[in-house]
């Protein structure tokens, strides 16, 4: 595969033209996201490859060797630009500055003759990100990105909520709340909800999320109970060795997590399509950051887990 030139999607000079944008035009991106045109509503038109990009809100930038890697904002915008080219790659969730910079960096494109990248592509805001990594209010993890008035400005098709479910710590206990908020507040919009539930615990290097099949099976009915309805909800469940018994626990649409440890492209690959077979109920995968900052072209990697989605 070739190497990604990140000056073929994004500019550095369109990337510089953000920050006089939002000096000078600070409602411009809020003109553009009623611009967009919608996609078909998640799941309706096939499988689904949704690109993660929220790391950064929980100060998770470390990647290989670096520990800013994520925190370059011109190569994660250029990247995150590659892979939404085309029909590939069906959606992306993220924090609002995420989305808006995507939005301006369309607007700005779109000025020089290129194509969108955001018509039809699902965009799902991030609504928590208050439990930043190694804190002591981890578990705490209040909504501190978008809100009702967030979400409408900028017509997202979707959102996204964490819930990490430690019975050790009473601060989960808190989110519990925050996430039943959320799944009202995405079904008085009528607009999906993605809950990343998750059954952890705390050792000696941070909190550990917990794979076997008991765990996330209670993870699961947990985050299924929230709220005054399950219309709309979806789930992200990480892939695991007994993945079909898993899925059983479920009978909406799932998303599969993948572990975004694998380094070369054909270990990529094969990591991505885990879960392909392991029930009707899943409707696609989440792409993490071994895509995003692949040392080859990400949207090459992409086009072959894509391939092998539609197939599987």
């Amino acid at each position: 595969m070739k190497e990604f030139l990140p000056g073929k999607s994004l500019t550095f000079e369109t990337y510089q033209q953000l920050c006089w944008v939002k000096v000078h035009e600070p409602s411009r991106v809020f003109q553009e996201a009623w611009k967009r045109k919608k996609p078909p509503l998640p799941g309706t038109r096939g499988k689904l490859l949704i690109l993660a990009a929220d790391h950064n809100a929980r100060m998770i930038t470390a990647y290989e060797d670096s520990e800013i890697t994520l925190g370059n904002r011109y190569q994660y915008l250029a990247r995150l630009c590659r892979l939404l080219e085309g029909t590939t790659v069906d959606g992306i969730e993220g924090t609002p500055d995420i989305l808006e910079d995507l939005i301006l960096v369309d607007y700005l494109q779109r000025q020089k003759g290129r194509e969108s990248f955001l018509n039809n592509k699902i965009l799902i805001g991030t609504v928590n990100r208050g439990g930043l990594l190694g804190t002591t209010w981890e578990m705490d993890d209040r909504p501190l990105s978008f809100s009702e008035e967030g979400i409408e400005k900028l017509r997202l098709d979707g959102i996204k909520f964490m819930l990490r479910i430690n019975p050790e710590d009473s601060n989960s206990g808190k989110t519990l709340s925050y996430c039943a908020e959320a799944v009202n507040l995405a079904l008085k919009r009528k607009i999906p909800i993605f809950i990343e539930s998750l059954y952890v615990t705390r050792g000696k290097n941070g909190i550990k999320i917990e794979t076997k099949t008991p765990e996330l099976v209670k993870a699961i009915g947990v985050a299924l109970g929230l709220g005054t309805s399950s219309s709309h909800k979806w789930l992200e469940v990480p892939f695991s060795e007994d993945f079909q018994q898993v899925l059983l626990a479920a009978s909406g649409p799932v998303l599969v997590v993948q572990e975004e440890k694998e380094k070369s492209s054909e270990r990529i690959v094969r990591e991505y399509c885990k879960g392909i077979s392991g029930g009707e109920n899943v409707m696609g995968t989440l792409l993490g950051r071994n895509i995003l900052f692949a040392r080859e072209d990400p949207l090459e990697l992409a086009r072959e887990i894509a391939r092998l989605w539609k197939v599987g």
